[in-house]
């Protein structure tokens, strides 16, 4: 029915509920269809997402056209601010670069943002001089990208003019963990004529904190008649009794599946992060062995924060990696961005080159660019094998890709990231893939789309998930999106200590997550013993 729908839709998809096949399959459905410099846009979440989409919709030899497939951050710079602001604000001096307003002086940041990030209006008169001052100075500041690309929609006939010649359709999916900027220009979009389409779950907004809502899904599907709103509620991934407690959790009245075995498990460990640690290392070829697991990179361990990973990763003597967040990981300037796509290329073969190519460049028109970026890519993946290699040479050749790619990105802090990075083992090996023996241990707000057989969800202590005043509904849903990684079953952990911030080892509950009286009275959750 999604496939045969016109128009502008909502989607609501339930974990597992085969999401990406439905985007791909309406966006290979429109592109034949579309004249050659016509495109659709495409925001996922996060660029291994956007990637994997882009695979899909172009499988079968479908051509992009003049499509784009991205984050939203990057549409708004290379679609919206870096080609149009020039018509507002003047050409810049000297190459544009990203910045954070932690990267301008004191002075300078406090006038311009104040304490109040989130609040920042672009319109106000005094506020938009210091942007377009900055902006003819070559810099862009990350915090205001979103206002930004609003005002100048708004105020560029030319940048409309663009979006509405070039796109019939607009895609966004996790459109709960969407921004009011983001959503405001979505509908502007929409007024222009082009399809909107929206895809996400509410139970999985799990970003409040950095000013995303679920509430901007919601109003699309409630409050605007002119979107069709669409369910995918079956769950493909999980076994029945990990999609009945997830349902349960969430509404105390869900109908639940017929399943004749529990697989989702509760565990109280004596003593503090340290035991749970070398109990998973006892338990794991157990559950490996039951559910037939032969790749140990199929189980994740899923954490609330960096003290809980490092307490297991230490204690966990089995094959495993902790995939611990980089300084590179949480820059989003445009070279950053290119800098992470080559370590992650270069490291795993099966990123595909091609589409990292297809991203920046016009491979059939800058064919020469093309091969010049390829042979570098060789040439570090080589380099990168050795036991030691010219830190000054690589460097220099990931300059030139990035020069090659984006040479208006230029950026002195996203080349200190990477030096940072390629000058740490550990923080190298973040950029690493999980080998097949490999357990994975991540945060739970990293694994969010990813999936693994056997799931451990540890930190559920009280005061920790739900946190002592905190948002209990986003904690809510990360112990939703927790659970439904799992496909075989999942081990819900906790212990009698847990060590809290300041190192100090403290008694510990369970959390109140556990203690759900529906949960109880259900029989859903099976206690392990030993």
């Amino acid at each position: 029915m999604i496939l045969d729908s016109p128009g502008n839709l909502v989607i609501i998809a339930n974990p597992g509920s085969g999401k990406t096949f439905v985007i791909s399959e309406k966006i290979k459905q429109v592109l034949p269809d579309l004249l050659e410099y016509k495109g659709v846009v495409a925001i996922s979440y996060t660029n291994k997402a956007s990637l994997e989409l882009r695979t899909r919709c172009l499988s079968n030899g479908i051509p992009s056209k003049a499509s784009f497939f991205g984050t939203m951050d990057k549409f708004y710079l290379s679609e919206i601010i870096i080609p149009f602001g020039k018509q507002l604000f003047g050409i810049p001096r000297s190459e544009i670069v990203i910045i954070r307003v932690s990267d301008l002086e004191l002075g300078q940041a406090h006038e311009l943002i104040g304490e109040d990030v989130a609040g920042f209006d672009p319109l106000n008169s005094e506020n938009l001089l210091i942007l377009r001052k900055l902006f003819t100075r070559g810099k862009i500041l990350l915090e205001t990208i979103g206002v930004l690309s609003l005002y100048i929609f708004d105020n560029s006939l030319a940048c409309r003019n663009y979006i509405k010649a070039r796109y019939s359709h607009v895609f966004i999916d996790e459109y709960q963990d969407c921004g009011k900027e983001q959503h405001d220009l979505f509908l502007k979009i929409r007024n222009l004529g082009i399809t909107a389409i929206a895809v996400g779950d509410a139970n999985q907004s799990i970003f409040k904190f950095s000013g995303k809502s679920a509430e901007f899904l919601l109003d699309l599907a409630v409050k605007l008649p002119d979107f069709k709103l669409f369910p995918l509620n079956y769950n493909h991934r999980c076994h029945p009794s990990i999609i009945n407690y997830s349902l349960l959790l969430l509404n105390e009245a869900a109908i639940t599946l017929d399943s004749e075995e529990l697989r989702v498990y509760e565990k109280c460990v004596d003593g503090s992060e340290e035991a749970v640690g070398r109990w998973i290392e006892k338990m794991i070829p157990k559950f490996a062995e039951k559910f037939k697991i032969r790749q140990m990179n199929k189980v994740g361990i899923l954490i609330r924060g960096r003290r809980t990973g490092l307490a297991i990763s230490e204690n966990l003597k089995s094959p495993h990696k902790f995939f611990e967040p980089t300084a590179l990981d949480e820059d989003f300037t445009l070279w950053s961005d290119i800098f992470r796509q080559l370590l992650n290329i270069i490291f795993n073969r099966q990123s595909s080159r091609t589409e990292f190519l297809d991203n920046y460049l016009d491979t059939s028109n800058e064919k020469t660019k093309a091969r010049k970026v390829l042979k570098s890519i060789e040439s570090l993946t080589v380099a990168i094998k050795q036991d030691t290699f010219d830190l000054a040479w690589f460097i220099s050749e990931m300059e030139s890709v990035a020069y090659l790619l984006i040479p208006s990105g230029f950026s002195a802090k996203s080349i200190n990231l990477l030096r940072d990075v390629l000058t740490n083992e550990s923080r190298l090996n973040s950029y690493k893939p999980a080998g097949a023996d490999e357990i994975q241990i991540m945060t739970l707000h990293k694994s969010k789309g990813l999936e693994f057989d056997i799931v451990f969800h540890l930190d559920l202590y009280q005061h920790i998930m739900p946190m002592y005043a905190g948002d209990r509904t986003q904690d809510l849903n990360l112990h939703y999106v927790g659970l439904t990684r799992a496909k075989e079953c999942c081990v819900l952990v906790h212990s009698t200590k847990r060590t809290k911030s300041g190192g100090q080892v403290v008694s510990a509950s369970s959390s109140d997550f556990l203690k759900s009286t529906v949960l109880t009275q259900n029989r859903i959750l099976l206690p392990i013993k030993k």
